[in-house]
This record gives C-alpha cells, sequence and structure tokens, in this order.
C-alpha cells in the first residue's frame, strides 16, 4: 500500500474506526483500480491541504456517512426524510458552511462508491 493511503487509513482508524474495514473489503475486492483512482485523488487533496487533508478527508467521511445512516434510518422509522423540498435542503445542507465544509469532504473520500462504480463499467456490468 502507498504512503497516501496508509496515512488516510491512519486517519480512518482514528476518527471513524467502523469504517476502516469497508474501505480495505474494497481495496481487496479491486485492488489494481482502488490503487489507480485513490492515488489520484489523494495525490490531489493532499497537494491542495497538505498533510492534513487525512483528518479532513476522514471527518469528513465520519459526518457524511453517519448523516446519510441517520438520515435513512428515520425515513425507515417515520417514511420520510427531515426536510421535505429542494429549498429545504439547500438551506440545511448546501448553502450551510457549518455542514457543507465537512460534507463535501466527506462526499469526497467516499469515492470507493465510485471505484466499485468503475470497476463495474469496466467489467461491462
Amino acid at each position: 500500500m502507498d504512503k497516501l493511503n496508509q496515512k488516510l487509513l491512519d486517519a480512518l482508524g482514528t476518527h471513524a474506526p467502523l469504517y476502516v474495514r469497508s474501505v480495505l473489503d474494497t481495496q481487496a475486492r479491486n485492488p489494481e483500480l482502488y490503487k489507480e483512482l485513490s492515488t489520484i485523488m489523494l495525490q490531489w487533496v493532499h497537494d491542495l491541504l497538505g498533510d492534513q487533508c487525512f483528518d479532513t478527508l476522514a471527518q469528513g467521511y465520519l459526518a457524511f456517512v453517519s448523516d446519510v445512516n441517520r438520515c435513512q434510518a428515520r425515513y425507515q422509522r417515520k417514511g420520510a426524510y427531515p426536510n421535505k423540498s429542494y429549498q429545504e435542503v439547500y438551506d440545511s445542507v448546501y448553502n450551510n458552511p457549518q455542514v457543507m465544509n465537512n460534507y463535501h469532504w466527506g462526499v469526497f473520500s467516499s469515492g470507493d462508491t465510485y471505484i466499485e462504480t468503475a470497476y463495474e463499467r469496466r467489467q461491462g456490468s
């Protein structure tokens, strides 16, 4: 494993230990593609933010995945999401710097989903 990926795993182990296994599972399923795409993504964010990027990504990943899970659990329990319109989502998430500072890094660092999709496309699925 390259240095950047190891630093991300270390940061996830500190900030989001419950999710380390899913990253390792993605790496194991598609090691060459994971390395190819994650190296590009991690190098870009490292060039932008420096060494703090690993903590930023791990904290963002934890915030994003936790929010997705909370919203899904609420939906299953109540049959509705907390926001009822695009405007409500925009006001509470996309136009809220306190949320978006972590949220966009969480989306970025959840790239393992995109890696799975890229793998499936390469396989013709």
